[in-house]
């Protein structure tokens, strides 16, 4: 087990609720190579930080605020598999979606290589099935 890729992940995990998109492409700069795939069930698949940040960059305006709940976390040497559950709210407080996640992060050489996420996307407005 490899206790601080567990770390790594878990705070890019929960970098949204202390600030926003711009923490979260800070973590994605920080801990994506420029071959790292990120893969979420009806977004396109992203390749490197530059991809990433820029999908991350269009979700601001859909909600107010998010809630993270980590439910289970394992890892090995190399991965880290987290499952979570997420709560996302408009302005007025009402929930926009609330959505379990299962997340699976690679990681080589302290950096995140594949990150996997799984989900029902048809759960989630907007996004293509």
């Amino acid at each position: 087990m490899n206790k601080s890729n567990e770390q790594a992940y878990l705070e890019l995990l929960r970098s949204w609720e202390r600030g926003g998109a711009a923490e979260v492409c800070a973590k994605i700069r920080d801990l994506f190579t420029d071959a790292t795939v990120w893969v979420q069930p009806g977004l396109p698949t992203t390749t490197g930080p530059d991809e990433a940040i820029a999908i991350v960059q269009t979700w601001g305006a859909a909600f107010a605020s998010y809630e993270l709940e980590i439910r289970h976390v394992a890892s090995s040497d190399d991965a880290v598999l987290v499952e979570r559950f997420e709560t996302f709210r408009h302005g007025d407080g009402s929930i926009f979606l609330a959505l379990p996640v299962v997340g699976v992060a690679e990681f080589r050489d302290g950096k995140i290589t594949n990150w996997r996420e799984y989900y029902d996307s048809a759960a989630v407005p907007g996004l293509r099935n």
